[in-house]
């Protein structure tokens, strides 16, 4: 950070340590992260994509006093009407950040609906608003963001129950009110609707979270009227559930600075959003009103394994993006009208395994491919599990990107291949920094290089590349129909002899299967088949194969799995079985 932020954020920190003593550990937690995380991101420029239009830097000149909580001797009751207008119904003050009962009118609430400061409600009922509080911050990160979390003491919450109808408005005012010196304060608002519902230079970082379960409905007005010399830095922050309707109705009259964050996530089918701004700024005074509405969707399939799950459920957190899951069958299959009708306008990436490392199933990847890009959707193909057996052929596939692992190919850990389409490469930025991965460097600008170096920054695992190319080698060596034609054999007769097996119950039984069997046994758990096993010189793996999701929508919590190789033989299919007589006998 430059030097006048530094002196900026050191003043905010001295508040920090005066105030944390009070607050619970999960919050004290949440402050120090997100202090940490200024500390290290420092503030946003008009460097930055999305602050391009608003300059922050004459708010970091201003040497600003954290407000404290006071009764203000210049506030009125018809002073606040005055100002926001006496349009019925209940209203909460919040003076510099902090609620003004004095001010406030709460008497006119409908049964069961609660306004109060946030203050109060997290002394009542920390448990309901943790996971609220830290999302604004762990989302979608910013510097004025982080320091809400970090500063935030007090505000305002609106709790509206299920099947509440609110007849009058529910206004929340936000005034500052300052003196000798320049204040900085960082009210919050928290809206909580359950389903079914129908002068002088100061800082302001307000920030509102909204949160529509199915159903609920919110009108939400916002009047901003700052002084020409003040700064205003606000959020608001919408979830919304299945069939809900927000409308956002804002009217800014103006700032020095005036930034209106909008970020709205609309998380089910059937969640509509209306926006309507009025923004009236005064000779040289800045607005600035970004606005986000995410609705993309990633579309994976119910047999997914964890490393083409997470990853999309991490993206989508940051985002604002859903995650969608196309259904199996009992049998392991995928049902290809079901993931069709998923693939819509909203789907940026179906993401899908070639061959279920659990079932064994082979998914129709050109099939797939057809129907999301006849959609405008990319496609990605998980294709460790399939390296091994098939003979792939990317561009014969048709996706967008194919991802496999060195170990699965009989070659060294550590190292994989991301295929990708050339034209999709040359959009995409790194995203990591280093040697190899540029083509020039100066203080002004990094000129970066083509694809594959912009991907592969600092020093490459040349030995593991070596040993993937060795396997790779070895796998093309070998006369493919016959290949497969002897692992198929190997497979039917596997599947015919542990089907003979007494209680025992194959998992997973496509049409279209590759070499990999998975089973159960019995109640004995499949730990206890893999020790056994093992004694006997078998090897097999136990557990949930890093595919819980899958395990879950099976009705089981693990299963063995033998994995079947160019290698293996009938043989080792009687040997499994023998084993196999060895656990029932242990366990009759």
């Amino acid at each position: 950070m430059s030097s006048t932020a530094n002196a900026f954020f050191e003043g905010l920190s001295r508040f920090d340590v005066k105030r944390n003593g009070h607050h619970p550990g999960w919050l004290k937690g949440l402050r120090r992260s997100a202090f940490q995380w200024v500390a290290e991101q420092g503030f946003p420029t008009t460097k930055d994509d999305a602050w391009k239009y608003t300059r922050v830097a004459p708010i970091l000149e201003i040497p600003f006093e954290p407000a404290e909580p006071a009764i203000s001797r210049r506030l009125s009751v018809g002073g606040i009407e005055e100002l926001a207008g006496d349009l019925g119904g209940a209203r909460l003050v919040v003076v510099n950040g902090y609620f003004a009962p004095d001010l406030s009118s709460l008497k006119r609430l409908p049964a069961g609906v609660k306004v109060m400061s946030l203050a109060a409600a997290l002394a009542r009922d920390e448990a309901l608003l943790e996971p609220f509080l830290s999302r604004p911050f762990r989302e979608q990160p910013h510097a004025f963001t982080a320091l809400s979390a970090a500063l935030a003491e007090d505000g305002a919450l609106v709790q509206i129950p299920a099947n509440t109808t609110i007849e009058e408005p529910i206004h929340v005012v936000f005034v500052s009110d300052t003196g000798a010196s320049p204040l900085v304060s960082h009210p919050r608002s928290l809206v909580l609707a359950g389903p079914g519902i129908l002068g002088d230079v100061y800082l302001t970082n307000a920030v509102t979270h909204v949160v529509l379960e199915e159903g609920a409905v919110v009108e939400h007005y916002k009047l901003q009227n700052e002084t020409e010399t003040a700064f205003h830095i606000a959020l608001l922050n919408v979830r919304q559930g299945r069939g809900s309707r927000f409308s956002s109705h804002s009217l800014a009259l103006g700032a020095s600075t005036a930034r209106h964050e909008v970020r709205v996530r609309l998380e089910a089918e059937g969640a509509e959003v209306t926006l309507n701004g009025l923004y009236m700024p005064k000779n040289e005074q800045h607005l600035d009103n970004p606005t986000t509405i995410a609705d993309d969707e990633v579309l994976i399939t119910a047999m997914e394994h964890h490393s083409n799950i997470v990853p999309w459920q991490m993206l989508c957190e940051e985002k604002g993006a859903r995650l969608r899951v196309a259904p199996i069958t009992d049998a392991g299959e995928l049902v290809l009208s079901e993931l069709e009708k998923l693939i819509g306008p909203k789907t940026k990436l179906v993401a899908v395994t070639h061959v279920s490392n659990v079932l064994g199933t082979v998914n129709p990847i050109r099939q797939i491919v057809e129907m999301a890009h006849a959609r405008g959707a990319r496609v990605l193909c998980d294709g460790a599990q399939a390296a091994p057996h098939l003979t792939v052929d990317e561009q014969a596939l048709g996706c967008d990107f194919y991802a496999l692992s060195g170990h699965k190919m009989y070659g060294p850990t550590g190292i994989g291949v991301l295929y990708g389409r050339s034209e999709l490469l040359d959009e995409m930025p790194p995203y990591q920094g280093g040697g190899d991965m540029i083509l020039s460097v100066s203080f002004e600008k990094t000129v970066y290089n083509k694809p594959p170096a912009k991907f592969e920054a600092g020093t490459p695992n040349m030995a593991g590349a070596v040993g993937l190319g060795a396997a790779v080698d070895f796998l093309g060596s070998l006369e493919q129909d016959a290949f497969s034609a002897h692992e198929q054999d190997v497979l039917g007769y596997a599947i015919r002899a542990l089907s003979d097996v007494q209680g025992l119950q194959l998992i997973g039984t496509a049409r279209g299967k590759a070499s990999v069997i998975s089973f159960v046994l019995d109640d004995v758990h499949p730990h206890d088949i893999g020790t056994i096993l093992d004694r006997e010189g078998i090897a097999v793996r136990t557990g949930h194969h890093c595919a819980q999701p899958l395990m879950s929508r099976l009705g089981v919590v693990a299963t063995a799995r033998a994995s079947l190789a160019c290698y293996s033989t009938r043989q080792d299919i009687d040997a499994l079985v023998s084993g196999l007589g060895k656990v029932r006998e242990v366990f009759r």
